[in-house]
C-alpha cells in the first residue's frame, strides 16, 4: 500500500461555487477548483484545490463508516480523529473519523422553474425512461395529478392508461407540435442525461446539486411521495427513508439531505424481486434529524398524510442524546485541563449535575450539549467548539483491502482537508491545524 496521501478517483468533491459532486479523477489539470475543507475550529469554510494529480496505481483500503459513507484511500492518507490526524494504515475498525454534520449551499445556487423539479423527481421515482415512449406510474391520484400538471409546463399532453392496482401516465406531443418538432420532455431528460437509465443505473444529474436549499426540499418531497416511507409501528416506533437498487442515488439523497442539515445512513437490504441487484435504503436518522424531515420538507401525496402522524409520535419523545457524540478519547485532553486548570472531579460532576462521575462515565462518549456545560467549566474554547462544529464522528465498520487502482493527491491553499465523500480527509501539507493530538 502506498504510504503517500492519495484518494481513489471515484471519492467525489463538494464545489462550493456550484454544489457538483465531482470525482476527483475529473478535476486532475483543473487549477484552483473551490472545494470544502475544515478549519481549526472545526467548521466548513471555502477552500482552493490548487493541484489535482494521479499518484499512479496502488493498493488501498476501503474505510465504510456506520452511515454508509466510503472513502478508498491509500495508507497513507490521513483522516481525522479525536485526538488528530491518523493514517489509514493507523485506524482500527471502531475508530471514530470526522464527516460533514451538513452541506452548505453552493454560493452561486441555480433556479429551476417549479414544473422541472416536480416533474424530474416524479420520474426518478415511479417514472421508466429507458424506452421511447417514456410513462409514469403511480397509484397515487395527488401523484399523478402534480405530474400531470407539470407536463402542461413543458407544454407537452398526458394520456392515462390502467394497469393492474395502478394508473400509467404517458406524455404525448401536442398535435400542433407533432410536425417537424421533437418531444420538449424528451428533450429536456436528455439533455439532463436520465434517458436510457434502469432502476440500478439511476442517480442524480449534476445540475440538481446545484439548486438552492428550498428547491432541493422541494425535490426531496415529490422524490419520497414516489419509493420513499414514512410509517409509525405499533409499538411508537417511527422510521423514515427511500428505497432504491441504485447505490449511486441512494448517495445523492445522502448528499441532498445533508444541505437540509440531516443526517441519513444508507443501509443494504435484500436483493430486488429479480434476485440481480442489491437494494438500498436511505435512513433518516435519529429523532432530531426526522422531526426536520418531517417539518422542513415532508412527502407530497398520500403518503404525506402519514407524516402527521410521525410528527405527534415524535415530539412526546426526547432524542437520543448519544445519537451524536464526541468520541469518549477527548476525555484525556479534558482530565489534562481539568489538572491544569484545577477543576476537581467533583466540580465537574456539579456542573454537569451529578451525584459523582464514575470512571465508566469518562470511557463514554459526550453529547454536544454536555460538552457545552465542560468547555465553560474549563474556559476552553476547543472544547466548546467541538460542541458547536461542523463535524459528525462516525464509527468505522468495515476496511477492506482493494486491488491496484489509480489514485489521486489533492493540493488544497490554506487549508489541510478537503471534503471527499462527506468524509473530512487530509491533503498534503502541515497537518497541525485541527485534532487534539
Amino acid at each position: 500500500m502506498s504510504d503517500r496521501p492519495a484518494l481513489s478517483g471515484e471519492a467525489r468533491i463538494s464545489r462550493v461555487d456550484t454544489g457538483n459532486q465531482v470525482a476527483i479523477r475529473d478535476l486532475v489539470g483543473r487549477a484552483d477548483v473551490p472545494v470544502w475543507a475544515l478549519d481549526e475550529r472545526l467548521r466548513l469554510v471555502g477552500a482552493v484545490a490548487r493541484v489535482v494529480s494521479s499518484c499512479g496505481p496502488a493498493r488501498a483500503s476501503r474505510i465504510r463508516l456506520a452511515s454508509g459513507h466510503v472513502v478508498t484511500a491509500a495508507a497513507g492518507q490521513p483522516l481525522l480523529t479525536i485526538v488528530g490526524w491518523r493514517r489509514v494504515a493507523e485506524l482500527p475498525m471502531g475508530a471514530t473519523v470526522a464527516t460533514s454534520r451538513s452541506l452548505p449551499e453552493p454560493r452561486g445556487p441555480a433556479s429551476w422553474p417549479e414544473h422541472e423539479v416536480v416533474m424530474l423527481a416524479h420520474l426518478l421515482g415511479d417514472g421508466c425512461v429507458t424506452r421511447d415512449p417514456i410513462y409514469y406510474c403511480s397509484r397515487d391520484e395527488a401523484n399523478l395529478e402534480v405530474v400531470e400538471k407539470a407536463a402542461r409546463g413543458f407544454g407537452v399532453g398526458t394520456r392515462r392508461t390502467p394497469g393492474r392496482g395502478v394508473t400509467y401516465v404517458h406524455f404525448p406531443m401536442l398535435d400542433r407540435q407533432a410536425r417537424g418538432h421533437t418531444n420538449p420532455l424528451y428533450d429536456w431528460l436528455r439533455r439532463l442525461g436520465v434517458m436510457g437509465h434502469r432502476a440500478w443505473e439511476k442517480q442524480l444529474p449534476a445540475e440538481v446539486h446545484q439548486l438552492s436549499g428550498e428547491q432541493c426540499k422541494m425535490f426531496l418531497r415529490h422524490l419520497w411521495a414516489t419509493d420513499g416511507s414514512v410509517t409509525t409501528s405499533s409499538s411508537g416506533r417511527t422510521r423514515i427513508y427511500y428505497a432504491t437498487t441504485s447505490r449511486r442515488l441512494a448517495e445523492d439523497i445522502q448528499v441532498l439531505l445533508a444541505r437540509s442539515g440531516i443526517g441519513a445512513r444508507i443501509r443494504a437490504t435484500t436483493a430486488s424481486k429479480l434476485g440481480k441487484h442489491q437494494g438500498w435504503t436511505v435512513d433518516v436518522s435519529g429523532r432530531d434529524n426526522m422531526m426536520i424531515f418531517l417539518l422542513s420538507i415532508g412527502v407530497h401525496g398520500g403518503r404525506g398524510l402519514r407524516c402527521e402522524q410521525a410528527i405527534a409520535n415524535l415530539a412526546h419523545r426526547v432524542g437520543n442524546p448519544n445519537v451524536d457524540v464526541i468520541p469518549a478519547g477527548i476525555w484525556e485532553y479534558i482530565q489534562q485541563r481539568m489538572s491544569q486548570t484545577g477543576v476537581s472531579v467533583a466540580d465537574l460532576a456539579k456542573r454537569l449535575n451529578r451525584v459523582q462521575l464514575t470512571s465508566t462515565y469518562f470511557k463514554t462518549g459526550v453529547s454536544r450539549p454536555r460538552m457545552t456545560i465542560v468547555a465553560a467549566a474549563l474556559g476552553e474554547r476547543r472544547l466548546a467548539d467541538l460542541a458547536t462544529s461542523d463535524v459528525r464522528w462516525e464509527r468505522i465498520v468495515a476496511i477492506d483491502p482493494v486491488d491496484d487502482g489509480e489514485l489521486f493527491k489533492v493540493v488544497v491553499a490554506g487549508a489541510d482537508s478537503v471534503l471527499a465523500n462527506l468524509v473530512i480527509a487530509g491533503a498534503p501539507g502541515p497537518l497541525s491545524s485541527a485534532g487534539w493530538s
